[in-house]
């Protein structure tokens, strides 16, 4: 039985050799992927590249010669799934075809494997049989001992079905990453890089981030397609933490010669290097927002979000005040983009205004009118900028107070546990020790731990007891309490952790320092209490002295030094 196909006449072959068959490829000179995204014609390209990888495509641009040689009934199976990818076959023949290749693929060669993998992977409804994924958790149970190219092609699998990945799985990608990269091309890094972005993989190998970045700061960016340097720059952002803040700000001083010549995707990446550990290039986002700028019409909606959270949290205007001339030319783009298939990403933009002090009326009225899910904690930073920002002149919609406190609540359930600080009770510690009267509440909506409050007597140098802790959804603003009394004003004791400050400046982020305007401007005297310089006071008399020195700067005397 011989299977012949007519070739196209600007065709080439790639023959790939099985144990009992061979299988000719055809390529067509169109390309064949021309539907897909830009990653996935980029990472194909890299396979076809990798010696010992096996690649399949059923468009109509390929065609197929099988010369079989005394089939056994393995290769039949894969002869029946070529002609069935190739037909487009109904769901029932898929399913009947997924069980006699789950039944026998054990049985195959790894060639034969990989290649029905391939076949499998253009299947409608593949993630619906069982064969695929079960092929795929075989390989990476073995993964420490296969070759580059079939472990890379797995990782591809891997990463396009974005499979949920356990501990072993994750941390055998990773050891594998760490032990061949310096054996292993700029690209295949990159696609491994990406395999464990798209699985949602947690990595903290710093000796695997120092490498990557060793690998980035010695190479030459220009000479790589700019998605692969996209998936090792966004990778390293992603987990890189204080530890890494010297081989970070030598990237980000490579990257100021490299960001004009990279792709906007890439542009978006290169201008978070830095967000989560707030150490930030200024020439970097300047010259990033500048090119945004002049082509905003080719700005996907995910572009101008990751460009806004940089600004937002960085938390500087510049001299020449291109930050605020960007965000007014995106409220533009954004009015053009409501009608986007990517809500939440247009949600994320609106709230990354609202951080920098900018957004639209019109915007605000839209996104608090959308439907709940997961955006709880974006929907509540826009409210509260509505309700205490806009206070006198924003007459669009506003959540009212039980859904604020519902939100909430679910907003408080999904942060991470280990993100709760012990400071503010340690702080309060002290204050009761010393009979300070003072509350612990959440004085507005979108903050998800409680910070300290008391009204201070200006003339008797003591607190008054007239704070009652905050309803959930409720804005405590305190200036009704103390317009009549002159001697009273309200105080705000708001501790702040590591990763509220921007590096090696006397500055917050973003989120913080906004959450500190909207309290000044609900009529609290804020004091913000370092966690790291707290850390620094081993004993109570210790932070007491210190505690005492915060509020005196403030001019609020309650300790005797």
């Amino acid at each position: 039985m011989t299977l012949f196909t007519r070739l196209c006449c600007y065709s080439r072959l790639c023959l790939i050799d099985c144990n009992k068959f061979r299988i000719f490829r055809t390529y067509c000179s169109k390309f064949n992927e021309q539907k897909q995204n830009k990653y996935i014609k980029y990472a194909r390209k890299v396979l076809q590249q990798t010696k010992g990888c096996v690649l399949f495509n059923a468009s109509k641009f390929s065609q197929y010669i099988i010369s079989p040689k005394e089939f056994r009934a393995e290769n039949q199976i894969i002869y029946e799934l070529v002609l069935a990818a190739r037909k487009n076959c109904s769901k029932n023949t898929h399913k009947l075809l997924d069980n006699r290749c789950a039944d026998n693929y054990k049985t195959w060669p790894i060639n034969e494997q990989l290649f029905a993998l391939d076949v499998w992977y253009f299947v409608k409804h593949r993630s619906n049989f069982q064969f695929f994924e079960a092929t795929v958790r075989d390989f990476l149970s073995e993964f420490h001992s296969l070759e580059n190219g079939p472990a890379l092609q797995i990782l591809y699998y891997v990463g396009q079905m974005k499979l949920q990945l356990s501990a072993v799985e994750a941390d055998s990608i990773v050891n594998h990453l760490k032990n061949n990269i310096d054996q292993i091309t700029f690209d295949e890094v990159s696609m491994q890089c990406s395999t464990l972005i798209k699985c949602d993989c947690k990595v903290d190998d710093t000796n695997l981030i120092k490498s990557l970045y060793t690998l980035l700061l010695t190479s030459d960016l220009q000479r790589y397609d700019s998605i692969a340097v996209s998936g090792i720059i966004k990778f390293v952002r992603r987990f890189s933490s204080l530890d890494h803040i010297s081989e970070l700000e030598a990237l980000q001083n490579k990257l100021t010669s490299y960001v004009d010549a990279a792709g906007h995707q890439t542009g978006t990446h290169i201008i978070q290097m830095g967000v989560k550990q707030g150490a930030f290039d200024t020439d970097i986002i300047e010259t990033v927002i500048q090119r945004f700028s002049k082509n905003m019409n080719e700005l996907r909606n995910k572009d101008v979000e990751r460009v806004l959270l940089s600004i937002s949290t960085r938390n500087y205007r510049s001299e020449n005040g291109i930050e605020l001339e960007f965000c007014n030319l995106v409220q533009k783009y954004l009015l053009n983009s409501l009608d986007t298939n990517f809500p939440d990403s247009v949600i994320n933009c609106i709230t990354y205004l609202a951080i920098f002090g900018v957004a639209d009326a019109k915007l605000i009225d839209w996104a608090l009118r959308r439907p709940i899910d997961n955006i709880e904690k974006s929907l509540l930073v826009i409210d509260s900028y509505a309700k205490i920002n806009l206070a006198t002149t924003y007459n669009g919609h506003k959540l009212s107070e039980n859904v604020c406190a519902d939100l909430m609540k679910k907003a408080s359930e999904s942060t991470t546990a280990g993100k709760k600080s012990n400071l503010v009770y340690e702080v309060s510690d002290v204050l009761k020790a010393h009979d300070i009267y003072h509350i612990l509440t959440r004085a507005i909506p979108y903050v998800p731990f409680n910070d300290l409050f008391f009204i201070y007597n200006k003339r008797t140098r003591d607190t008054v007891n007239i704070l009652q802790p905050n309803a959930d959804g409720h804005i405590l603003n305190v200036t009704n309490i103390i317009k009549n009394n002159p001697d009273l004003e309200g105080i705000a004791i708001v501790p702040c952790k590591n990763i509220d400050s921007v590096y090696n400046a006397y500055r917050y982020k973003g989120l913080m320092q906004f959450k500190l305007n909207q309290l000044e401007m609900n009529g609290f005297k804020t004091i913000a209490i370092r966690s790291s310089t707290w850390k620094k006071y081993n004993t109570e008399a210790a932070k007491r002295r210190y505690l005492a020195m915060e509020l005196c700067k403030n001019d609020v005397f309650l300790f005797k030094l």
